[in-house]
Parts: C-alpha cells; sequence; structure tokens
C-alpha cells in the first residue's frame, strides 16, 4: 500500500508596523495576495504585532492599509516550507490625530 503524504502550510510572516513617531499602529489590515487573488488578512494587536500563520511556501505582495495611513506594499515576499518569516518594522505614513482635526 502507497500512501502520500499532503503537508500542511506551516510557514509564518510576522512583523511590526509602527507610525513615523515610532507608536503602534492598532488594528491596520496586512493582507497577502497572490496573483492578486487575497490569500490571508489578519489585524495588528495593540503593539502593532501581527502574524500570519498556515501560510504556503510561494511568492507574495504584502500590503498595509489603515484609516489615518498611506498604504503599505511589499512586492516579491518569498516564504519558503517551515519558515517564520520576519519583515521586520514597517514604519507607515500616517496623519496625526491634530492633523485630522484641523483638517475637518
Amino acid at each position: 500500500m502507497n500512501f502520500i503524504t499532503i503537508q500542511k502550510p506551516e510557514a509564518q510572516i510576522t512583523g511590526k508596523i509602527l507610525n513615523s513617531n515610532g507608536e503602534p499602529v492598532i488594528f491596520a489590515i496586512v493582507r497577502i495576495y497572490q496573483n492578486e487573488n487575497l490569500i490571508s488578512e489578519v489585524t495588528t494587536d495593540f503593539n502593532g504585532d501581527f502574524i500570519i500563520e498556515k501560510v504556503n511556501p510561494n511568492i507574495y505582495e504584502l500590503v498595509v492599509i489603515t484609516v489615518s495611513c498611506d498604504p503599505y506594499f511589499q512586492k516579491d515576499l518569498k516564504v519558503n516550507g517551515n519558515e517564520k518569516k520576519e519583515i521586520g518594522v514597517i514604519t507607515m505614513n500616517c496623519i496625526s490625530e491634530k492633523e485630522a482635526k484641523k483638517n475637518s
């Protein structure tokens, strides 16, 4: 009898989202796309950290969006097998609350 084992995706993508003042951007939406298809979506926690789990090995586009910041794009993000892919700190260009109130 022959069995074929299908390997489940075990890779992770992790990182931290901060504004230009070094403060965490909470509840930012972090997405990965493959060929313009949404693969996974998570939000940052109160420290600005995110973890996208159970990622298949492939090449992705990482997109970060939030209400008060310009979107962030990273193309050609290569994820291997059981890798824990650490993106590091992404600094977003955000409008401060003072500026938002002044502009409204």
